[in-house]
């Protein structure tokens, strides 16, 4: 199992120095690196950690890309990609400028060497410092673990044409390793026809592997009938390849449960926040949060206070044994989301499925059972029905 941690603001690098080598390597946004250039490309250099850089090239055409006009990585990257004399005035993209297939095959050309080559042009400045420095080592570029084509979400044949035309001029070099983007809006996932042409249509694609994403598909809120369907795809997307990995872009413990089972091959952990994304949602700066073990979710640092009360709540960590989280600061709350995280992979790997439903079950009622009134118990039905949501999702998995 795959696992990599998806880094969204570079106030997180030094909280997870301690469980880097826990992971398989990190993701960065091109908008959060043209962001935060100079720290980004520095930590990913003086570590050598493995990296991907996702393009999120599908911005772009999205109706939300008009709030994000006037931001730095917005003028960088329509200039890196090439996309200037393409943007509308209201500042999206026109997706018909594809039909030339010469522009096309720029743009593919361009977002690919982009992922080559920008942590190496900006680590220079890196090495330039360590020079100044005098320092006897001079830090290398650390291997890329894949690259990724440019997509955008598939909400139509259109889209899912367009998306195949870009991956098939992909011009691959040396021992690259390219990995297709499946990024497939949430109402496919219930249009079976149309479902089954998308995967029919990525898996005769010539790539080393896959990654997946279900636009605002979040395990924690899904009912199983959905969580059913989001196993259907990729097992069968698995059933017409051979040895190619498939990646959940956005996961959390329901996909370490299938990562441990062979259904997919792993996934991407975000440091709090991104184990699910809306592409048509702004969002904002993130809130202070505490991840529960016993839930798997995020909550408030004050709801995660006043759950307390409640002996199951409580967690053992070498941070929560110390402190309660209203008094953690934010590197305390992604040191205990990561130690948590690494523990639950553990658990997982060294149990049977019947005994992960088993614990699913166990743990709902041990949740509702410290429900102290009506109203609290409303509360605690909303953060345990998901437990019983999975075991129900994965019981047509059990032998």
């Amino acid at each position: 199992m795959k696992t990599f941690l998806r880094m969204s603001l570079m106030r997180e690098k030094s909280a997870i120095d301690q469980h880097l080598r826990d992971f398989n390597g990190i993701v960065i946004d091109a908008h959060i690196l043209e962001t935060y250039q100079n720290a980004t490309s520095g930590y990913i250099v003086t570590n050598s950690i493995q990296y991907i850089i996702d393009p999120v090239t599908y911005k772009f055409a999205l109706d939300l890309i008009l709030e994000c006009t006037e931001k730095k990585w917005y003028s960088r990257l329509i200039d890196i990609y090439g996309i200037e004399d393409f943007i509308s005035a209201n500042g999206i993209l026109n997706l018909r400028c594809f039909n030339d297939q010469n522009v096309l095959n720029k743009f593919v050309q361009k977002v690919m060497n982009y992922q080559r080559e920008r942590i190496s042009s900006l680590s220079s400045e890196v090495s330039s410092w360590f020079l100044l420095l005098e320092s006897a080592t001079i830090p290398q570029i650390p291997s890329q673990y894949c690259l990724i084509p440019p997509y955008f979400i598939i909400n139509s044949n259109e889209i899912l044409n367009l998306n195949i035309n870009l991956i098939n001029s992909v011009e691959k070099y040396n021992n690259e390793k390219i990995y297709a983007l499946i990024p497939i809006d949430y109402e496919v996932l219930f249009s079976f026809r149309f479902l089954n042409d998308i995967i029919d249509r990525y898996s005769s694609l010539d790539v080393d592997g896959y990654f997946i994403w279900i636009t605002n598909f979040n395990e924690k809120n899904e009912r199983s009938d959905s969580l059913e369907l989001f196993i259907f795809t990729i097992e069968k997307l698995k059933s017409n390849i051979e040895n190619k990995e498939i990646i959940n872009m956005f996961g959390g413990y329901f996909s370490t449960i299938l990562s441990t089972l062979g259904i997919l091959d792993g996934l991407v952990h975000g440091i709090g926040i991104s184990e699910s994304r809306d592409p048509y949602s702004l969002g904002g700066p993130a809130p202070t949060r505490y991840y529960s073990p016993i839930i798997h979710r995020m909550l408030s640092t004050e709801r995660a206070e006043d759950l307390l009360h409640n002996r199951v709540f409580r967690c053992q960590c070498p941070i929560c044994d110390q402190k309660t989280p209203s008094n953690m600061v934010t590197e305390d709350l992604i040191k205990h989301v990561l130690n948590i995280k690494v523990q639950e992979r553990i658990e997982i790997e060294n149990h049977t499925l019947t005994e992960i439903c088993e614990k699913l079950h166990r743990d709902y009622r041990l949740i509702m059972s410290g429900s102290r009134n009506n109203q609290e118990r409303k509360q605690l039905r909303m953060y345990a029905t998901p437990l019983l949501e999975w075991r129900k999702a994965l019981d047509c998995k059990r032998v």
